[in-house]
């Protein structure tokens, strides 16, 4: 989201953090244990089995001992209906918020600055004829 002014968040710039909290998003194993397993009513061994996966590697999910990949989720996503994007976009939402945690004090951001409003196009020739369609 553009942003050219101050928001709630302290945040001076262009670019605007929509998921901004103060509690980590759900780590992708923690959504399967919780919400879906139960909803499914099937056990971690008739999952396992589903997505021809050890019992020891879903449980390393289901734990939150080990992170989504793109293999396990083009799994969850063909079984479950989701789709792989939806597990690593947990996945990654979960890592980028952890991260930022841990991210070295003393950053701080570059103050953008909007540039004078450029000359439309003329069209002269192949090239600005090429570029009238992104303006």
């Amino acid at each position: 989201m553009l942003n050219d002014t101050n928001d709630s968040n302290g945040q001076d710039g262009v670019f605007k953090d929509l998921y901004l909290r103060d509690v980590a998003p759900p780590h992708p194993g923690e959504v399967l244990r919780d919400d879906i397993l139960p909803r499914l009513g099937m056990t971690r061994s008739a999952l396992a089995k589903r997505l021809g996966l050890s019992r020891q590697k879903l449980g390393n999910l289901l734990a939150e001992r080990s992170s989504m990949n793109a293999d396990l989720a083009v799994r969850l996503g063909k079984v479950l209906g989701h789709g792989a994007r939806y597990w690593l976009g947990l996945q990654m939402q979960h890592d980028v918020w952890l991260t930022e945690q841990e991210a070295p004090h003393g950053l701080t951001p570059i103050h953008w600055k909007r540039p004078a409003k450029a000359a439309p196009l003329k069209a002269a020739g192949p090239k600005a004829s090429r570029m009238a369609g992104y303006r």
